[in-house]
């Protein structure tokens, strides 16, 4: 084989070691990346997850509120309606 090819060949070679090490540094760039915005998102979601049980825990607050405040207008009804049968009593 003459040195010319040779020559020529391992030059060749050289790009494509070289073409494969760029190639490897981005995708190993590329992977980091993605890693990173994995962990942001795990860290996002563990967030979403917090503020969902936060935000049940107070519409399960509110729900018991508002069952006494339907209690209470209930006797207040309940009252009214007595006061108004004793006044009707009262004026026979």
């Amino acid at each position: 084989m003459p040195t010319s090819v040779i020559v020529a060949a391992s030059g060749e070679a050289t790009g494509n070691v070289q073409s494969v090490a760029t190639a490897t540094e981005e995708l190993s760039s590329l992977v980091n990346e993605i890693s990173r915005q994995v962990q942001e998102s795990a860290r996002m979601a563990g967030e979403a997850v917090t503020q969902v049980r936060t935000t049940t825990e107070r519409v399960s607050e509110l729900s018991v509120a508002a069952t006494r405040i339907g209690d209470v207008v209930e006797l207040i009804n309940n009252l009214w309606g007595a006061a108004v049968r004793s006044r009707r009593r009262k004026r026979r």
